[in-house]
This record gives C-alpha cells, sequence and structure tokens, in this order.
C-alpha cells in the first residue's frame, strides 16, 4: 500500500496535487494532474525534505516535476531554460533556488552545454550534488567526466530506478 492511499493524509495529497499543478503551470505546461503519480515509499523516506532542481528546456521537465514534488514531499522545483536566458544568468536563477542536488541536462537551449556548467555551479555552489540528467549515455558520460557525481537517463520509463540511483549517488 502507498503511503499516500492512507485516508488521513488526504490534505497531504491535496496540498502536493496543488503544488504539482502549481510548478506545471508557472513552466508553462498545460498537464494538469488530478492524482498524485506513484513513488516508492522507501524513496519518498529517503528524499523527503531534500530540494532537488531539474534544470532541463525539453518536455521532459513536465513529466518529472510531479515525480519529483512527490518524492520530495514538496521539495522539488524546476528551471525550464529557453535560449534568452545567460549560462551566467543561469547559474545566478540555480544559485537563489539553493538546491540540494541538481539535476542537469547536458544539451540546454542557446548553445548553453550542461557539462560546462558543472565547474562553474561547483564552484558557486560547492555543497550541492550536480547530477547529469540526458536523454543518451554520451551525454550523461561527459558531465560525469566534467564533475557531475552520477547520471541517469530522463527518458527511463522506470522512474522508481532514477530515482533510486539518485539516492544512492547523491545522498
Amino acid at each position: 500500500m502507498s503511503i499516500f492511499q492512507d485516508p488521513n493524509l488526504k490534505p497531504v495529497i491535496v496540498d502536493l496535487l496543488s503544488a504539482i499543478n502549481e510548478h506545471l503551470a508557472q513552466l508553462g505546461c498545460k498537464a494538469s494532474y488530478l492524482k498524485l503519480p506513484e513513488v516508492d515509499p522507501e524513496i519518498v523516506k529517503s528524499l523527503s525534505g531534500k530540494k532537488i532542481l531539474m534544470v532541463d528546456d525539453s518536455d521532459w521537465i513536465e513529466n518529472w516535476v510531479p515525480i519529483l514534488i512527490v518524492a520530495t514531499n514538496n521539495c522539488a522545483s524546476a528551471i525550464f531554460h529557453e535560449a534568452s536566458v545567460s549560462e551566467q544568468n543561469l547559474i545566478g536563477m540555480i544559485a537563489r533556488r539553493n538546491p540540494d542536488i541538481i539535476l542537469l541536462d547536458k544539451s540546454l537551449a542557446g548553445g548553453v552545454q550542461g557539462n560546462l556548467l558543472v565547474e562553474k555551479l561547483k564552484n558557486e555552489l560547492p555543497l550541492v550534488k550536480i547530477f547529469g540528467f540526458s536523454s543518451s549515455d554520451h551525454s550523461n558520460q561527459l558531465l560525469i567526466k566534467a564533475g557531475a557525481v552520477g547520471a541517469a537517463d530522463k527518458t527511463e520509463p522506470d522512474t522508481n530506478i532514477v530515482l533510486k540511483e539518485i539516492i544512492k549517488v547523491c545522498l
């Protein structure tokens, strides 16, 4: 039984659904959730309260934000990177969120390369764990080579596998 099936948690469920839909709307997504995505309760225990920030420029952000919000008990957020945002401004936006973990795509809008951001982010935010989060193994390997603590394929259909990898290398 999912921890979110407990009838006493109805206010928590409503709050999480509200947070998911607010985050998606802020990102310009048209999706609206009526039911929480399934996340392994052990993952929720491990990630609850962890500030995870996803930085991406693709529609995958729409898939992952709800999962991350549930897994972290509403401590996750995302930056949808647009070409008009410079690398320096992006670093500032990330720093202002004060994340514990950054899920970073390798290829961002406007030619910004995640692997080149890793070193700059590590200098700016030395305590933050940077985790590669691209759709190709080659891109993820470049992020690790640049200093990311680990990486996973954001297109993996079993999101619990990805979340367990994040826990393994970031906590």
